[in-house]
């Protein structure tokens, strides 16, 4: 993680949106100690809004299996939903499925990918699920799908928009009315397996490929 804030910051970003759960509730309190002079808005599993919405006060947590067993997570719980029972799910095999098949999945396929995880979560009986990895926000409406009207399935984005847009305002005075410039980068080793995947994804979203940091 180091490598990629050395690099956003040599290209001039003061804010930097750690769009990841995982690695907000493992690094976040390193980097703001290294990097006093930069703004981190981090990413948490929304255990606080989860518990003000659940009516029956049991909650189920979708994330990866290390964002569910750090101590950040369940500090969370503690401060947040000691009143409630939280059901903990991490799903390395949706994940990776959402990783290589988001821009060809059909619905029927999608709906089957998620459909394990939903059914732990009705098992335990909870009305609501956090999403709390950015990759299930995709899969955000076949989730609630298979889950039912009974069932509330929330995120932190708005949170973090919200969070990152008031910093920016705090750090230049003024909000941004466009962005000039987004390219999508991607981190880790190369391969020609998952290039098309990401250029894919970059394509979908109207992105500009800017390879691997």
């Amino acid at each position: 993680i180091k490598r990629n804030v050395d690099y956003l910051r040599s290209n001039g970003c003061k804010i930097i949106v750690i769009a990841c759960n995982t690695a907000t509730t493992s690094c976040m309190k390193k980097l703001r100690e290294i990097y006093k002079d930069t703004i981190f808005v981090g990413t948490v599993p929304a255990i606080k809004l989860a518990a003000k919405l659940s009516k029956n006060k049991r909650i189920g947590l979708l994330a990866t299996q290390r964002s569910v067993s750090q101590d950040y997570t369940l500090q969370l719980i503690k401060d947040f939903a000691s009143d409630c029972k939280v059901f903990s799910r991490g799903d390395g095999k949706l994940i990776s499925f959402i990783e290589h098949n988001l821009t060809t999945a059909m619905e029927s396929e999608k709906l089957i990918a998620v459909k394990p995880a939903v059914d732990y979560f009705k098992e335990n009986d909870v009305d609501t699920i956090i999403l709390g990895c950015t990759h299930f926000i995709h899969f955000a409406p076949e989730i609630q799908k298979v889950a039912g009207e009974k069932i509330s399935v929330i995120d932190s984005r708005e949170g973090v928009v919200k969070q990152a847009l008031k910093q920016l305002g705090q750090v230049d005075g003024s909000l941004p009315k466009e962005v000039k410039n987004k390219t999508f980068f991607i981190t880790g080793t190369p391969k020609d397996s998952c290039d098309k995947d990401y250029q894919d994804i970059a394509k979908k979203f109207d992105i500009p490929w800017g390879g691997y940091i």
